[in-house]
């Protein structure tokens, strides 16, 4: 709650430095999943990084699509996200290096760990994410509001397909 109310409250709120992306990996990612694992487990395995990272990694590229649709308007204010440091270019291969290392990180997990193909099931979700690449690579930012929207589902649904995937192994 405190890292929420932070990231753009305060003297120095870490929204506005270019944090946001770590902070959604970290909250969003690894605390979220290797908590909620704790919690269910009551013990600690490292091999959950894996899909920690993924799924962080996935909140995160929901975030840049926000950040790379605002360039100009978050520039204005002062508020110095990824994209606005990168530019929009480099925003973008930025952008598809995120989805690249989430589809790994989940790969990596599910070749470690591997017990069925069904662990793969997560897999269906990959032409989303390079919909989504595509999308944010060509269209102007006025354009990108569908596409956040469309990160945002198509990590949803990536996320209950690594769950079902998991859950048939």
């Amino acid at each position: 709650i405190g890292a929420a109310v932070t990231y753009t409250v305060g003297r120095k709120p870490y929204g506005y430095l270019g944090l946001g992306d770590l902070s959604v990996l970290v909250f969003f990612g690894i605390i979220g999943v290797m908590g909620s694992y704790y919690l269910f487990t009551k013990t600690v395995s490292w091999m959950e990084i894996f899909p920690a990272i993924s799924i962080g990694l996935l909140s995160v590229a929901v975030l840049n699509v926000n950040n790379i649709r605002d360039i100009e308007s978050d520039r204005e204010a002062g508020k110095y996200s990824i994209p606005v440091r990168l530019g929009r270019r480099r925003a973008v291969i930025y952008h598809w290096i995120i989805l690249s290392l989430a589809i790994v990180s989940a790969l990596s997990y599910s070749l470690l760990v591997y017990d069925s193909p069904w662990q793969f099931l997560f897999m269906l979700a990959i032409p989303l994410f390079i919909r989504n690449g595509n999308a944010v690579a060509t269209k102007s930012s006025e354009l990108l509001d569908p596409y956040l929207r469309q990160m945002a589902m198509s990590a949803l649904l990536f996320v209950l397909l690594f769950g079902a995937g998991l859950m048939l192994a």
